[in-house]
């Protein structure tokens, strides 16, 4: 998860990874198990108010290679192993926290901010879809005429694709319809090719914990 850049949104900016221990599952030894980004952004021009960015799971986790969870351009990676044989997939719940860095308290954002979530697309291993929820808006690529390649389902509702969704109060899941390869993965956040921004999903949140 990361933030587009916008004037007037707040800039969570990952560009420095304390430690990466998801789930106990490593690389790093001696930590908590959970991912955490230090010094994401500022609620306002004080420098006490500088965050850090938590990432824990909140189900069991099996990581592809725990060593490739870690910033990618300023991009955050999540390892997950491809389903095995007979199972329909593999998956993990995960929770963000925003908390102060000199505190570790909540943070109190003064405006809502965007996370995007990038590289949804398929491959041998499956399909890839992320599963969100709380989120006051969702929006998906609308700047081309092709749209998105993306696909949500909202509890039990067919499948619609999506240009934005507002006041989400279920989970709502988001997969791809595309085959993708690791030669057009994003490197640049703000940067981002037509297709790399085909399959993002925008999320707008308010408070200080994401699921």
């Amino acid at each position: 998860p990361l933030c587009r850049l916008r004037e007037g949104d707040i800039h969570i900016n990952l560009a420095s990874l304390e430690y990466s221990n998801l789930g106990g599952m490593g690389p790093d030894a001696g930590v908590p198990p959970e991912i955490r980004f230090a010094n994401v952004g500022q609620t306002s021009e004080d420098a006490s108010s500088s965050f850090d960015l938590i990432i824990t799971n909140t189900s069991a986790y099996e990581p592809h290679d725990p060593a490739q969870n870690r910033l990618a351009g300023g991009i955050a990676q999540i390892s997950l192993r491809s389903p095995t044989a007979g199972s329909c997939e593999s998956s993990v719940r995960l929770r963000l926290d925003f908390v102060y860095t000199s505190t570790g308290l909540p943070v109190d954002f003064p405006t809502p901010y965007k996370l995007n979530v990038l590289d949804l697309d398929e491959g041998a291993g499956g399909r890839e879809c992320v599963d969100a929820e709380g989120f006051s808006k969702a929006t998906t690529d609308t700047m081309n005429e092709d749209g998105s390649e993306l696909i949500s389902v909202v509890s039990a509702t067919p499948p619609l694709y999506l240009g934005t969704m507002d006041d989400a109060t279920d989970t709502t899941r988001f997969c791809a319809t595309e085959s993708g390869s690791e030669a057009d993965n994003p490197s640049d956040p703000v940067a981002m090719t037509t297709e790399q921004r085909e399959r993002a999903v925008e999320l707008t949140y308010a408070g200080s914990t994401v699921h």
